[in-house]
């Protein structure tokens, strides 16, 4: 079954409820690197068939030690071959439409479990945030992992973390549903953001 979806000019509104749902959404993109996360994949999780909807306008996808190039119109090739849940990715569009805004859409089915859990090892990793929009930083990381995470970084912004003053510093205070970050630990952690996952059962009100 598709996803019940509600549209006004200014943003999307997606309903569902328990069951087996396939949920259509759109992604916006502009010209250049996008950081980015997939809160729904299809059951064909391959890079060609995710990024289906973006045509030629999308030139590669870089993830953590991955990437993929498309070659020619449907053909990529490269390390990366398939899209997850937990990952960031940056997704590569046609940089002579720096100032315009593409978007495409994603038919997929949302992650199933109430919270993800992500196995970081020391040093940077590229994940995705699929939790609650607009969350604080300091309210999205459980302070158990304070003594870990040393620094965050998404698209354009960054903010470490100072255990004197034991508080984050920098222009990233938010994190943005559907955007990918790296985060840097001093140790291998079984981490989760706090808010769990989009799932069943909720509402996502999302501006694109």
């Amino acid at each position: 079954m598709v996803l019940k979806s509600v549209t006004n000019t200014s943003h999307k509104q997606n309903v569902a409820s328990a069951g087996n749902y396939t949920f259509s959404y759109d992604i916006s993109l502009h010209g250049g690197a996008n950081l980015k996360s997939f809160w729904a994949i299809p059951a064909d999780n391959s890079v060609g068939n995710v990024l289906l909807s973006l045509g030629t306008n999308a030139t590669g996808i870089i993830g953590e030690g991955e990437a993929a190039s498309q070659i020619t119109p449907g053909n990529w090739v490269g390390s990366l071959s398939s899209i997850k849940s937990t990952s960031g990715y940056w997704i590569k569009v046609d940089s002579d439409l720096i100032n315009q805004n593409i978007g495409f859409n994603v038919l997929g089915f949302p992650y199933q479990e109430p919270a993800i859990s992500y196995e970081l090892h020391e040093g940077y990793n590229l994940i995705s945030y699929i939790g609650l929009d607009n969350a604080l930083l300091e309210e999205a990381i459980p302070e158990e992992f304070s003594e870990y995470i040393t620094s965050i970084i998404g698209e354009g912004m960054a903010s470490i973390y100072s255990p004197e003053l034991q508080q984050w510093l920098g222009n990233l205070n938010e994190l943005d549903f559907g955007s990918g970050y790296w985060i840097e630990t001093n140790a291998p952690i079984n981490f989760y953001w706090n808010g769990g996952a989009a799932n069943t059962n909720f509402i996502i009100k999302k501006h694109y």
